[in-house]
């Protein structure tokens, strides 16, 4: 009946959330890589926060990570133990929110393209996986439709209309969520920290662009955003960026490889620029994880 065994669950979800990324990254690209991803997951307030919260969004992002180790173990070594773990992995993940629904999709997405470039025969897996996923929603469908067409955007405040500003408050809160104004100084240092670090993303981007590993955990960064952006602008307005807290880990896995695999690395090694950049992350990190602690815009009833 206390509020610790109350969120318990979701903060335990949000730990094991740190050594999962590690796990994926280290498969991915590198231990170096799958550290700094860790790093910034443990550091991020939009993680933090809801690790805090009482509901499913934690479980989501679990699932998330979970199940694209699973995808990428089946695509690359063609065992069916892998496919079966991946399916119940997003099964679980679709009952647990609706926005697992373009989760999965992106990750589809992404699979397709791998099996068409490289291994067709995975396509006969990735087809049986959608159709067993699409049946095991059946019994949710109806309640989740009569959901949908309650939803008044702009009436409900977590629920508004989309527009690019949308868009621009979930990438702030990728790097961090916070409420608070920490002054000209301190937020000029935010602010041009993570303009050069979105430089980088996208630098690794362009060099990367055909390695898949990358483009991988770009398009569930991405992907999912795009889908839900366009559902709610096109269809149904349901955008919250709460919903896609399980995007996070994604782009910490990006933000760890642009890092890890920067172009100065071969050039300038004696100055350790990696491990500068990485000191800069953590110190970008400190106003925001204080203002979580100590700001009472944080300190909402569910939250304390």
């Amino acid at each position: 009946t206390s509020d610790v065994w109350l969120r318990a669950l979701t903060a335990s979800m949000g730990v094991a959330l740190v050594p999962l990324t590690y796990l994926l990254g280290q498969r991915l690209f590198s231990r170096q890589v799958g550290l700094i991803a860790a790093l910034f997951c443990a550091a991020s307030t939009y993680l933090v926060y809801f690790s805090r919260y009482p509901r499913a969004y934690m479980l989501v992002a679990l699932l998330s990570v979970a199940a694209a180790y699973a995808l990428h173990r089946a695509l690359t070594e063609q065992r069916l133990k892998w496919w079966l773990i991946h399916a119940l992995l997003v099964a679980l993940a679709l009952y647990a929110h609706p926005y697992a629904y373009f989760l999965s999709v992106a990750l589809w997405l992404m699979a397709g393209a791998y099996a068409l470039a490289r291994e067709r025969r995975a396509l006969l897996y990735l087809g049986a996986v959608v159709v067993g996923s699409v049946l095991s929603q059946l019994p949710w469908v109806g309640i989740v439709l009569a959901q949908w067409a309650q939803i008044d955007a702009g009436a409900d405040d977590w629920i508004r209309p989309v527009s690019l500003d949308s868009l621009k408050t979930l990438y702030d809160w990728l790097w961090f969520m916070t409420r608070a104004e920490y002054g000209f100084l301190l937020d000029s240092f935010l602010k041009v920290g993570r303009y050069l670090f979105t430089a980088l993303l996208l630098f690794a981007l362009w060099r990367g662009r055909r390695n898949w590993n990358l483009l991988l955990v770009v398009g569930l960064a991405g992907l999912p955003v795009a889908l839900a952006f366009l559902f709610s602008a096109l269809v149904q307005p349901l955008w919250d960026p709460r919903y896609l807290v399980f995007t996070a880990p994604f782009f910490a896995l990006w933000l760890g490889a642009a890092v890890a695999n920067h172009p100065l690395q071969a050039r300038i090694r004696r100055l350790q620029t990696t491990k500068v950049m990485v000191a800069l992350i953590c110190a970008m990190s400190v106003p925001p994880l204080i203002s979580l602690y100590t700001n009472g815009a944080f300190r909402a009833v569910d939250l304390r």
